[in-house]
């Protein structure tokens, strides 16, 4: 039995060795075919390089999903770049942007998110597209897993051990391997090149966990009661002594969702912009009372992102 045991650990321990050195390869062949691509939508944090945008709009999928950037690059003949990422905050957006920084120029206007949720606390728990950080993962070459510790979804087991990060997401995992980028087909090139995805969808098309659907004249009711705003003082800071412009802007929601956020809510906002005197704008209107413009009570669908995007327009560039 103890020659048994013996010969079983001896085999159990080459085979293992031998799956860690096949892992290992596949990582490095990996690592050479991911080289300034972007396979998936939000995963531009390496791929935007030397693109030095004029006009660079920051936020989650409130701007990606709502801010045509192709259609405001025509307009001001400027280049223009939603740099976004789907279901986070301010503080997670402020690493992004500081990233960008590293391959390329300060734009010359930079457009923040301003609303009560996006600075808050309330994206810090859910990971609804970790396929978009598989690239990021492995070994932390961005130093980014500090703010995933937190996310569900992320565990110390995929930073240390080769290929394991990849367990549900075979076809991600093929597109890393043969280095094509194909895995993200729902997109387009322009999708891309200008950082934006109008949607299709009508009311209450799309169901998920983190926009639950309601009726439109009773939308759900949340407290703001974490703020991010020293995130907001690091792009305020950085802005001011690199000689950028930037604009707070607080894109439309559902007006009756607008209506019920509360005063105080409201107020922490404006009371933050009045004290160090920022551009601001809140595009919240009567205009936005009509569903046929949204798809929940938070995103705009293709005809909503349309007036909103030529709003921004006659707000910002046609002076």
């Amino acid at each position: 039995m103890k020659r048994f045991i013996v010969k079983f650990s001896k085999f159990f321990g080459f085979f293992f060795i031998l799956i860690l050195l096949i892992a290992f390869c596949l990582e490095m062949i990996i690592k050479e075919n991911i080289k300034g691509k972007q396979f998936m939508f939000h995963a531009d944090w390496t791929s935007k390089v030397n693109e030095n945008y004029q006009i660079l709009f920051l936020g989650n999928s409130r701007v990606w999903a709502h801010i045509n950037a192709e259609l405001i690059s025509n307009k001001t003949n400027s280049k223009a770049y939603n740099l976004t990422q789907n279901s986070k905050s301010i503080k997670f957006l402020w690493y992004k942007f500081q990233n960008y920084l590293k391959y390329n120029a300060p734009p010359k206007d930079l457009f923040l998110q301003f609303d009560n949720k996006f600075i808050s606390d309330l994206y810090k728990k859910p990971w609804p597209e970790k396929e978009n950080f598989l690239t990021y993962i492995y070994k932390n070459p961005l130093n980014l897993n500090e703010l995933f510790q937190k996310e569900v979804g992320f565990t110390e087991f995929d930073t240390h051990i080769p290929i394991i990060r990849y367990y549900g997401y075979p076809s991600v995992f093929y597109s890393h391997i043969t280095g094509k980028t194909n895995c993200d087909l729902q997109h387009t090139k322009k999708s891309y090149q200008y950082g934006y995805e109008g949607q299709k969808a009508n009311w209450n098309e799309f169901k998920s966990v983190d926009e639950p659907n309601s009726p439109w004249n009773y939308p759900l009711k949340k407290d703001y009661n974490t703020l991010h705003l020293n995130y907001a003082d690091s792009f305020r800071i950085y802005c001011q002594l690199n000689n950028v412009k930037l604009h707070l802007f607080y894109p439309p929601i559902s007006y009756s969702s607008y209506e019920i956020i509360s005063q105080k809510d409201k107020d922490e906002l404006l009371n933050y912009i009045m004290k160090h005197q920022i551009d601001y704008h809140d595009f919240n209107s009567i205009i936005f009372n009509d569903s046929t413009l949204f798809y929940n009570h938070t995103h705009l669908n293709n005809l909503g992102s349309s007036i909103f995007t030529n709003l921004l327009i006659e707000r910002y560039f046609e002076k």
